[in-house]
C-alpha cells in the first residue's frame, strides 16, 4: 500500500527545470559609456569590478566585454602591484592623509586606523634666520702672463 492519496497528480515537466527567471542580458557599462577611462589609479571603479574575496569579478558578473574585462584585469593587476589594492581580502589599505618626509619613516605607523595620519610635534625652536651672506672682497685681475726674457 503506498502512502500518497487516490487524488495525487504528478506535476507535468516543463522544459529543463530552470524556471520562469529569464535573466536580463548584461550590457557593458565601459562601452555604454564611452567617456569612463579604466585606470589603475581609480580604485573604488576598480574595487566595484572586484569581489569581497578581492578576487577580479568574471564577465558574467560584471557585464564587461571581452576588450574592457583584459583592460579591467590588467588596471586591477597593475593597482595590486603597486599597493593601492589588496592581494588577499584581510589587506586594506587606507588612503594616506599627508605625505611622509624620509625623517618620519621608521615613527609612522604603517597598519590600523592611524596609518595614515600623523601628528607633528610642536617645533621647539624658533625660525632660524638665513645667515646672512658675507660681502665679497675685489680682488685685483690677474696679469697678462709674460714671455721669457721680456723685463719690465
Amino acid at each position: 500500500m503506498t502512502t500518497q492519496s487516490r487524488n495525487f497528480k504528478p506535476r507535468p515537466r516543463t522544459g529543463g527545470g530552470r524556471g520562469r527567471f529569464f535573466p536580463r542580458r548584461l550590457v557593458c557599462p565601459f562601452c555604454v559609456d564611452s567617456s569612463r577611462v579604466i585606470s589603475y589609479k581609480d580604485t573604488p571603479m576598480l574595487r566595484s569590478f572586484m569581489s569581497e574575496r578581492a578576487r577580479i569579478e568574471p564577465r558574467r558578473k560584471s557585464g564587461a566585454c571581452s576588450k574592457h574585462q583584459r583592460v579591467l584585469t590588467r588596471a586591477i593587476k597593475k593597482a595590486r602591484h603597486l599597493a593601492l589594492l589588496p592581494y588577499s581580502p584581510g589587506h586594506d589599505f587606507p588612503v594616506p592623509q599627508q605625505r611622509f618626509s624620509s625623517g618620519d619613516r621608521f615613527h609612522r605607523p604603517r597598519f590600523g586606523p592611524e596609518a595614515g595620519r600623523v601628528e607633528r610635534a610642536p617645533e621647539a625652536h624658533a625660525p632660524v634666520a638665513p645667515a646672512p651672506v658675507a660681502e665679497k672682497r675685489a680682488e685685483p685681475p690677474l696679469a697678462p702672463p709674460q714671455a721669457e726674457g721680456t723685463q719690465q
